[in-house]
């Protein structure tokens, strides 16, 4: 602006010194014309009249030139007023917008700091919960085992007692068939002498010999209920050992086919317990507090039935008496 006015200044100082000067050549042209030769005067006279015309209208072309550069200078300086401005207000626009980001990310960090604290935090209770989970398979497994042992132990024994007393019935049999054998002997020598005696007795007269043979027959009369009634206790006898021998091989069968399905209950028992574990365990990746709490209460829930089936099949347990 200053340098527009100082250039506007001098154009009309030039200005005016050309006219003072074009003034002060007519004044002495005019002066000339008084005092000499008038021809020569006027013809100066015309060019300098000539001269100021094409001036005065350089001058107004460079005034029109002024007024133009100086409209342009006033557009220019508008149209900086408004770039200016509106660098101001874009400037105010991205120092807001900037100081908005700054807290959003203040935020969104302290927040991601919060959601890592609670997520370390449950990820801490996750593994207390799972380790507690595994101590109490443990103890389910120890006492899965403890109760298997005597179970074992038990089958053993019901074994060892089956085969005695399939032992001690074959030593009473044996007993009998050895008390029972003098008998026979003694009722087959017995025979032998009466059939001795009837042969000597042949020879002696018909009435001897019809007595002694009715004899003889009413001996054998009275001697085959005795015969039948030992080959009954025989029988009978051979009867209960295959019987007792039956009855020993079913109970040991059965006693193994219990035992067996007592194992395999517990073992299904077992598999459900850690199916259900594996099912809570996936569970668990949902990330969710709630879900954990019910897979630690159905776990003792199914721990508590476990137990109640395992005394449950150990009160089912069966004994087999001695026979």
């Amino acid at each position: 602006m200053e340098i527009l006015a100082a250039v506007d200044e001098t154009r009309q100082r030039r200005i005016k010194t050309c006219r003072s000067s074009v003034l002060m050549k007519n004044e002495e042209l005019e002066q000339d014309l008084g005092r000499g030769d008038k021809r020569d005067l006027r013809q100066l006279l015309h060019a300098a009249r000539k001269e100021n015309d094409t001036l005065e209208e350089k001058l107004a072309g460079l005034q029109e030139q002024l007024s133009r550069s100086q409209a342009e200078v006033r557009h220019l300086k508008a149209q900086l007023a408004n770039v200016t401005k509106k660098s101001k207000t874009e400037i105010e626009d991205l120092k807001n917008e900037a100081l908005t980001a700054r807290a959003q990310l203040i935020l969104d960090n302290k927040a991601q700091k919060d959601t890592i604290r609670s997520l370390e935090e449950w990820i801490d209770k996750l593994t207390k919960q799972q380790q507690q989970q595994n101590e109490a398979r443990q103890s389910v497994l120890g006492t899965v085992n403890q109760e298997m042992a005597p179970r074992h132990q038990l089958a053993t024994f019901s074994r060892q007692d089956s085969g005695l007393s399939v032992k001690s019935l074959i030593q009473s049999i044996e007993k009998n068939k050895k008390t029972e054998k003098p008998i026979l002997i003694a009722v087959n020598q017995e025979m032998a002498s009466r059939h001795k005696l009837a042969t000597c007795s042949r020879q002696d007269s018909g009435l001897s010999v019809k007595s002694s043979i009715k004899g003889i027959k009413n001996n054998e009369q009275t001697e085959k209920p005795i015969l039948s009634t030992i080959n009954q206790e025989e029988a009978s006898t051979h009867k209960l050992a295959t019987f007792s021998r039956q009855d020993s091989g079913l109970s040991v069968k059965s006693l193994i086919q219990s035992i067996n399905k007592k194992k395999q209950s517990d073992i299904l028992v077992l598999s459900t317990a850690e199916q259900e574990m594996a099912s809570r365990r996936r569970r668990m990746d949902s990330f969710s507090r709630q879900d954990s709490r019910l897979s630690v209460k159905s776990l003792i829930e199914i721990l508590e039935n476990n137990m109640k089936e395992l005394n449950g099949c150990r009160n089912r347990v069966i004994v087999h008496p001695r026979t």
